[in-house]
């Protein structure tokens, strides 16, 4: 489906998300003009219902845009919802590309009594190609499971560094009070 937009006007387009099993939906949303198509990135997580712990991820600023062979860094936390006696979770990490192919793939296990926070570090494959990415954690507990995302991008261009920029900058005022 689609939608004509007139400049300056405002349209509220609705959906319906239909997601039976507990997992992260991804998608696109294509926004184009005359002269420019512009996909925006989407992704949707559905966890079970009932589940006794919830789940967050978290990707600090400074690692939303990383190089292919660096290590990208998130934060996972769990809190305990309900009981307080001692679970282990079994998690699973996995990274994809927005056409849903897989990058990387890992499991751990978690112990839980009231919540806990760490750190995760995934390397990035040398061969990854430029692009946006996703980052999807998942807690499972049985038949109980907590999904949790977040969108990243690998650049492999080489960016020129503000050092570099600020020397010629300077460079040209001197040369011009010269």
């Amino acid at each position: 489906d689609s939608i004509i937009l007139n400049p300056c006007k405002i349209s509220t387009l609705n959906f319906t998300i239909k997601g039976y099993n507990p997992d992260t939906y991804v998608g696109k949303i294509i926004l184009s003009s005359s002269n420019t198509i512009k996909e925006i990135p989407v992704s949707i997580d559905v966890s079970s219902l009932n589940i006794s712990f919830e789940l967050r991820l978290d990707i600090p600023r400074e690692y939303k845009v990383i190089k292919a062979g660096d290590g990208l860094l998130s934060q996972v936390s769990i809190f305990r919802i309900g009981a307080k006696d001692e679970i282990e979770i079994d998690m699973e990490y996995m990274i994809k590309d927005i056409e849903d192919n897989t990058i990387l793939k890992g499991t751990d296990k978690k112990k839980l009594i009231d919540e806990i926070t760490y750190p995760k570090v995934f390397q990035i494959p040398k061969s990854t190609k430029s692009g946006k990415y996703l980052l999807i954690v998942k807690a499972r507990k049985g038949e109980m499971i907590g999904v949790a995302s977040e969108f990243f991008e690998v650049r492999n261009e080489v960016l020129p560094s503000p050092k570099f920029e600020m020397n010629y900058l300077l460079i040209g005022i001197l040369g011009k009070l010269l």
